[in-house]
């Protein structure tokens, strides 16, 4: 960027918005994105080789990764995996962007949950990342006395997880 912002501002994309192109061609889609002023994105996904080919595209874009969406449970049940991924494109925030269904249809599988993110987000912490989760509709419907989203605020600890509001969906649920 060359504009007076550039010190200051970082212009990044979440690369779920531009999915298809990503994945007929995420080297070439990166270096669109750079050429037309992004410098950074935030990534999501997972498997066997995902951050290998993320690591060549954003060497090869010059493009930095300043966050990812990690499935969950690849973060509770592959963490040192997910770790070690994150760590070789330089990522240092990870994202939850949903549960599964069935982690979190009852206010004891709500609890489990809050657990679970404060654990990851120790580990998480502890290899130098940042955690956060990004709530979906489903957080703000009821669940016995109260919401997802207000188990997950009560029970989670700020300095390890991070709640990343977001503002339309939750506007769209009435919360």
């Amino acid at each position: 960027m060359s504009n007076a912002l550039s010190n200051t501002l970082r212009l990044g994309l979440q690369l779920w918005t531009v999915r298809e192109l990503a994945e007929r061609d995420l080297a070439g889609t990166l270096k669109q994105l750079r050429d037309i002023g992004c410098d950074a994105i935030e990534i999501f996904g997972d498997g066997p080789a995902f951050y290998q080919e993320m690591q060549v595209a954003l060497q090869a874009s010059e493009m930095a990764c300043c966050s990812a969406h990690v499935p969950f449970l690849a973060l509770r049940n592959e963490l040192a995996r997910i770790i070690a991924g994150l760590q070789s494109i330089s990522c240092n925030m990870a994202v939850v962007p949903a549960f599964p269904r069935e982690w979190r249809d009852t206010p004891a599988k709500a609890l489990q949950l809050a657990l679970d993110l404060n654990r990851i987000g120790e580990r998480l912490r502890n290899a130098g990342i940042a955690f956060a989760y990004h709530n979906e509709d489903y957080d703000f419907a009821p669940l016995g006395d109260s919401t997802l989203w207000q188990m997950l605020v009560a029970n989670t600890d700020a300095s390890l997880v991070q709640l990343q509001l977001d503002v339309f969906t939750a506007a769209l649920m009435g919360a």
